[in-house]
């Protein structure tokens, strides 16, 4: 779905003749799409595209982050331009149920966020690092699991961006992005896995190389990984495509590099 998803808003874009450097106004594209007005509002989902004749509303949840709002918008804008007559979707549309239909509408989202051809140009080359992600969430308004997730389908990035907040005493994961397919709900922490974090935040708020202990189904593994512990949450660049073993170093040492510059 990702390449009829960017086929479609460079389709969208030449027709409403914005361009396709970030950050998106993604008022001003509302406005060329017909939607009259964005509102939050109290309820139970993220947005909502309401249409009547011919004009549209978007309704979004009131206590969105910045970066899901934006996500969030851009969604039902995707929802919108598959009710277009002349989208070159029409065909293929009438065959999406509805999970396919949500999972195309966030493909579309992500196009028009982080369009394909700026990501190709900005960013080929780049080093496959946090500051990476950093700049390219800060250029265009994404978060960085949208950014992770655009540079792996794009520049075939192979890691994956795990999430971490503290409950109760010990650090658990809250939001994996770009994890293969085989590993969806197989990640858990461990004692070890805190201690790691506990340790790095101790001692820098800086982005640093250091082995991270994740448990994988029963299995307890090490991963090379860059992390980064600041202010009650953690956030790991790792490919868990890679892993370097069952057992901790034999030092005993957690393995930590020097923090990046």
């Amino acid at each position: 779905m990702r390449e009829t998803a960017d086929h479609l808003v460079s389709w969208l874009l030449e027709r409403v003749q914005m361009s396709g450097q970030p950050p998106i106004d993604l008022v001003e594209l509302s406005q060329r799409m017909g939607v009259v007005s964005i509102s939050e509002a109290q309820m139970v989902e993220d947005g909502r595209l309401e249409q009547r004749s011919g004009a549209a509303t978007i309704y979004v949840r009131s206590d969105l982050s910045p970066a899901r709002r934006h996500f969030t918008i851009a969604h039902e804008l995707g929802h919108r331009l598959l009710l277009h007559p002349r989208a070159p979707a029409t065909a293929y549309r009438r065959r999406l149920t509805g999970d396919q239909e949500e999972r195309l509408c966030d493909d579309i989202a992500a196009a028009i966020i982080l369009p394909r051809r700026w990501v190709q140009e900005e960013f080929s080359g780049s080093p496959q690092r946090l500051r990476t992600i950093r700049r390219m969430a800060a250029m265009s308004s994404a978060s960085l699991s949208a950014s992770l997730v655009r540079l792996r389908e794009v520049h075939r990035w192979p890691q994956s961006l795990l999430w971490f907040t503290p409950y109760e005493g010990r650090w658990r994961l809250a939001a994996p992005a770009g994890v293969p397919s085989e590993m969806h709900g197989r990640l858990r922490t461990t004692a070890r896995t805190s201690q790691a974090l506990e340790e790095i935040g101790a001692e820098t708020a800086a982005d640093v190389f250091a082995v991270l202990p994740i448990r994988v189904e029963t299995r307890d593994l090490h991963f090379r990984a860059e992390l980064s512990v600041r202010r009650g949450s953690a956030v790991a660049l790792v490919d868990l495509s890679k892993s370097i073993g069952p057992r901790a170093p034999s030092n005993g040492q957690s393995g930590r590099h020097p923090p990046l510059s």
